[in-house]
């Protein structure tokens, strides 16, 4: 059988050892979809499981937030910082919980990818609110998990991942590329498929599945597949996790249809690096 069909028989088989979604991820998508949704909803579903609580509330008066006066409750946490910023936060720390428990081998630098993915998920946060895209929350979670076919190479095919890494580096291609060429599917795509079977919405599992082939997406998730890829990009200047920079004239493109210019780049890029250092202590907690 070749690699390409065991990864797609791997994620499609509820069977095999790959992460399942967490109850309260779950709960809070199908939650998402109904319209009398409320933030009371929210924080009793929340206070349910102690843990994610008790991290939320240590997110929410981390310094990132930088908040005065101590939030002691979920219900304050909803009102203060946002009932779609809680959502993204709940769903994005109890998928970094579930893979960062996984043993990905010691030549595979987890907390590099999430501390790359972060960076991306707090860029195309960003980008979307300066564009005035209205999804910002489900573009931080594209952004967030965009790379999470990564660490499903890396612990079910740990041998074909570490021959992809090491011919992109030989041969000075993208990773993605490598892996399509050894694995028979780039990580992208595979991200999609896990993302796609744990029934995620569209809007935020196809931008991340599309990141590498914004060409290719769906013109309704184009700008939002563009805005991860570039966010993508702005991570890996800023030097978070080890990561393959995507070939200039491609981002130059990319830049250039979301209407960012060189200097608002550079800018962004210099707003990330300052921010290293609450984005690792983020990453500690959402962990």
């Amino acid at each position: 059988m070749k690699v390409d069909q065991k990864i797609q028989d791997l994620i499609r088989d509820r069977n095999t050892q790959v992460p399942t979604l967490p109850v309260i991820v779950e709960k809070i998508l199908s939650m998402a979809k109904e319209e009398n949704t409320s933030a009371r909803i929210l924080a009793e579903l929340i206070s349910k499981d102690p843990a994610i609580a008790n991290k939320i509330l240590r997110l929410s008066n981390s310094a990132y937030y930088g908040m005065m006066k101590e939030i002691d409750s979920i219900p304050r946490a909803i009102t203060i910082i946002g009932f779609n910023e809680v959502v993204s936060l709940t769903i994005g720390m109890s998928v970094i919980s579930t893979f960062s428990n996984k043993d990905a081998g010691k030549n595979f630098n987890m907390k590099g990818l999430w501390i790359h993915s972060l960076g991306c998920g707090f860029a195309s946060r960003n980008i979307a609110k300066k564009l005035g895209i209205l999804q910002s929350e489900q573009i931080f979670i594209s952004g967030l998990l965009h790379d999470m076919g990564k660490i499903v190479f890396a612990i079910y095919f740990p041998d074909e991942y570490a021959a992809a890494v090491s011919h992109a580096k030989e041969n000075e291609i993208d990773l993605y590329r490598a892996e399509s060429l050894i694995l028979g599917i780039n990580h992208a795509t595979l991200t999609g498929m896990l993302m796609e079977q744990w029934n995620f919405p569209e809007m935020i599992h196809v931008p991340a599945r599309d990141h590498h082939s914004v060409e290719d997406s769906p013109s309704k998730y184009q700008r939002l597949a563009l805005v991860v890829a570039f966010s993508d990009y702005l991570s890996q200047r800023a030097e978070f996790g080890d990561n393959w920079t995507t070939k200039a004239p491609a981002i130059t493109r990319i830049r250039e249809e979301l209407g960012i210019s060189r200097d608002e780049a550079d800018e962004m890029v210099k707003s990330l690096k300052e921010q290293r250092d609450e984005i690792e202590a983020f990453f500690e907690v959402m962990k």
